[in-house]
């Protein structure tokens, strides 16, 4: 990513973006450069449009930059410039022979002062071509006018886009994002018209780039700095960890990296990998394309003969990771131009970030996602109509919104999640992992964020195999999926919920005793997982032996510990009787509910649900003491 400073008149106009993503523009005043400085950073090339901006810049730099910086400056830094003359500042400079618009050969290349060539590698005169008869492109249109006079800077410029323009001859796309105080109407004090024809020369000046500079070929897209990037001097990103888990997900990784690297706002993020399992070649290709990629990759140590599971593999990644901040991110996603940086910049102490999922329809949406498809396999994605999608929503809405809700791809501090939570549950192997913790992010503090303008694309369900397509590798899902949702039950006492735009509802965890009479297998494996402690009348424990064979390997819990005689002592929190000559699908119903119902309406003493006998001797809840592993 090249990192190009313009500077001169009219620089200040607009800021161009290459959404390729190979190249990085930035059309700016000097002020810029403080923030480049500031940050530790030496532009690849510096472009300057005339020679006064040149020396008056490198004047006031001259003194206030380390010795170090400026000899970063000298080993990094390319300077471009023209030879072009055409303001009162050239005669100033001593470098034009009169006032007004000049083409003096005389000074052609030598319009920088010697004393200031030794800040930079290489120098040269960066060619153009005088577009005849466009001179006027912009008539009548005022563009800077934060000195107090409106210089013509927009016709200038005319002359020098088209050669900035050449140097990417790739590129597809252009982003044009207004930059400057002429967003603010204070500015403008010199003149009460200035502000608003400023804004309008945009009208102008746009139709006329696209039609007389970039020929049609280029997209052409303005978008309103303060609705899109917050200022350049606040737009920092630190680097962040993007950590990936993969179960023979070959054919989807080889979309999904490339795209983080193609299209995130830092093309040096790190990429950890984590391969739980590889029946299609995974570590090949990642040992293949590491050096390609700047990715890191870990492999499951008992590869091919135990899963590690997703949440620990997460925690794997994120443990390995060198950043103050980690991305959850999965295997069959394509991150959508800048997503990073649009989600990161919401980010804040105590908060969890998290992108919108484009996604094919084939799960119904509830309203935290967009239903649009751009494909369902990476070799049939579309890729152009997907970003100029985006940039089309986006440009809807005067401020972009934000919800409350949270899913992957997720982002927050690492420091946060180790000292708060501790990590994802190993209970959770394979599936509701991200319910687990999501519960436990709510619980303890933390605000969740889903901006609406970093978008990500989600082939959805091809990591853990929710997908149907691959009918082998779904009812290996299926039965995975049970097992951690029959887990997860056990665990937080109630089934996974949340609202439409997944911000997670948590319900109390109560200690709650089932007393079955006539229990049967049956009810024993539907009733088992709602409750701390199951009391069946079995005298011979031939229904405890049989289920324990059957699910004891499907659970970290001790079920010997679990189901006990039905005339054991009773040391529960919360009584519930039933029988199964009785017991109904709306009991049951009751049961699911239970801890919404003591929440909302329970106290003390007994009463009767349908044909279940509840005894409330404490309310206790327990749901907090979940939070941190």
């Amino acid at each position: 990513m090249k990192k190009i400073l313009l500077v001169g008149p009219g620089s200040s106009l607009l800021t161009f973006k290459l959404s390729n993503r190979k190249d990085y523009v930035l059309f700016a005043t000097p002020g810029t450069f403080l923030w480049f400085y500031k940050n530790n950073i030496t532009p690849d090339y510096w472009i300057f449009l005339d020679p006064n901006s040149v020396n008056i810049l490198l004047k006031q730099i001259q003194n206030k930059f380390s010795k170090e910086y400026l000899n970063r400056l000298k080993k990094d830094t390319t300077i471009l410039y023209h030879s072009l003359q055409g303001t009162d500042s050239f005669y100033e400079a001593g470098m034009s022979t009169s006032r007004g618009r000049s083409w003096n050969q005389e000074v052609f290349g030598k319009v920088i002062l010697p004393e200031f060539l030794q800040y930079f590698s290489t120098t040269r005169i960066l060619p153009y071509k005088i577009l005849e008869n466009k001179l006027e492109i912009t008539p009548d249109t005022p563009c800077i006018a934060t000195h107090g006079r409106r210089p013509n800077t927009c016709k200038f410029s005319s002359y020098i886009l088209p050669t900035v323009f050449s140097l990417f001859t790739d590129t597809k796309r252009v982003d044009i994002i207004g930059f400057g105080d002429y967003e603010n109407p204070r500015a403008y004090s010199n003149s009460s018209d200035d502000y608003n024809q400023y804004k309008q020369s945009h009208k102008i000046l746009l139709p006329e780039l696209q039609k007389h500079i970039l020929n049609n070929k280029v997209h052409l897209n303005f978008l309103n700095r303060t609705s899109y990037y917050k200022p350049l001097e606040l737009a920092k990103m630190n680097k962040i960890t993007f950590c990936i888990p993969s179960k023979s997900n070959l054919q989807y990784l080889k979309t999904c990296i490339p795209s983080i690297r193609k299209n995130a706002y830092r093309d040096d993020h790190e990429i950890i990998v984590f391969v739980d399992s590889d029946e299609d070649g995974t570590v090949k290709w990642l040992d293949e394309v590491k050096d390609k990629y700047k990715l890191t990759y870990y492999v499951n140590p008992e590869l091919g003969e135990k899963l590690y599971g997703i949440g620990r593999a997460y925690d794997y990644c994120i443990n390995k990771s060198t950043t103050e901040v980690f991305m959850i991110f999965h295997a069959d996603m394509i991150l959508g131009n800048d997503a990073d940086f649009l989600t990161y910049r919401e980010l804040k102490e105590k908060t969890v970030v998290c992108a919108t999922r484009i996604e094919p329809p084939l799960h119904p949406n509830g309203g935290e996602k967009v239903l649009m498809d751009f494909g369902m396999y990476p070799e049939e994605f579309k890729e152009e109509e997907f970003h100029n999608y985006i940039d089309e929503r986006v440009k809807q809405f005067d401020t972009v919104p934000t919800t409350e809700g949270i899913f992957a791809p997720w982002m927050m501090y690492k420091k946060e999640y180790i000292e708060v939570l501790g990590g994802h549950d190993p209970v959770l192997h394979s599936c509701r992992e991200d319910s687990d913790i999501f519960n436990r992010m709510l619980l303890s503090g933390f605000t969740f964020i889903q901006t609406w303008q970093g978008f990500v694309y989600h082939f959805t369900g091809r990591g853990a195999g929710s997908f149907d397509g691959d009918e082998q590798r779904h009812n290996e899902w299926k039965q995975q999926m049970n097992n951690s949702t029959k887990e997860f039950i056990r665990k937080w006492g109630s089934n996974v919920n949340h609202t439409p735009l997944m911000k997670p509802i948590v319900s109390p965890k109560y200690d709650i005793g089932l007393i079955v009479k006539s229990c049967n297998s049956k009810l024993l494996e539907v009733l088992e997982p709602w409750c701390n402690n199951i009391y069946i009348e079995d005298e011979m424990e031939v229904i405890k032996s049989h289920y324990i064979d059957k699910e004891q390997n499907n659970t970290e819990h001790i079920l010997n510990y679990k189901i006990r005689p039905y005339n054991n002592e009773k040391q529960n929190e919360i009584l519930v009787r039933l029988d199964a000559a009785s017991f109904n699908q709306d009991d049951f119903k009751t049961i699911q509910q239970l801890p919404e119902i003591i929440k909302d309406s329970g106290e003390i003493g007994s009463f009767q649900l349908g044909n279940l006998f509840i005894d409330i001797i404490q309310m206790n809840e327990y749901q907090n003491t979940l939070i941190k592993l």
